[in-house]
């Protein structure tokens, strides 16, 4: 009897230090990263606004080489849609874009896997003259008592990694497509200047 009335004492323990918990935890979470690129803003631009292209820089691809990739709509514009399914460290969810607005970027994140949740994802990409500044925050929220979940895992700290590493990713697909595009326009002068002019 004593076992049985300890271990109550015990999950009521529990039970209120979650409550507690859950109102102290916040509900509501920002994350925002930015970094300078030393590139042509346009190109910039499509690598985050194409869906195709942010498929290749985004942090989670690397997770799942073999993730199943659709996608839906015009690209680059309202309504273009990305969904991805992959395994349990790539989740599965959705995201696409709602508006576009000078420099920014408004779009709709859907989770499904690992959990359900949605965001508002926002990327401002500006030009600098040789420099293009971009900008890639999110806002979101997590219901009471999942939050408390949320604050032991950190995960404003976690997703602001990923961010990071995205942007590096980023930083670096740029310099490679820069490099192609200068590579193409040197063949390109050099193919024009060896074409003999036309005879009268």
């Amino acid at each position: 009897m004593k076992v049985l009335k300890l271990s109550l004492y015990i999950v009521l323990a529990i039970v209120l230090i979650l409550v507690i918990l859950a109102l102290v935890a916040p509900v509501n979470y920002h994350i925002e990263k930015e970094t300078k690129i030393e590139a042509d803003h346009q190109l910039v631009y499509e690598q985050v606004v194409h869906f195709d292209h942010f498929h290749q820089w985004n942090p989670w691809s690397e997770r799942d080489p073999d993730m199943m990739v659709t996608y839906e709509g015009t690209p680059g514009e309202v309504g273009a849609k990305y969904s991805w399914e992959g395994n349990e460290e790539a989740g599965q969810g959705s995201q696409e874009i709602k508006e576009i607005s000078g420099d920014t970027i408004f779009m709709d994140l859907v989770f499904i896997e690992p959990w359900e949740s949605t965001a508002e994802v926002y990327y401002i990409i500006e030009d600098h003259g040789k420099e293009t500044r971009v900008v890639w925050g999110m806002h979101s929220s997590m219901p009471r008592p999942l939050n408390v979940m949320g604050w032991f895992m950190g995960i404003e700290n976690a997703i602001g990694r990923d961010y990071e590493m995205g942007l590096d990713n980023l930083r670096e697909r740029v310099a490679k497509q820069e490099k192609i595009r200068k590579e193409e326009r040197a063949t390109q002068t050099e193919f024009s200047d060896h074409v003999p002019e036309k005879l009268d």
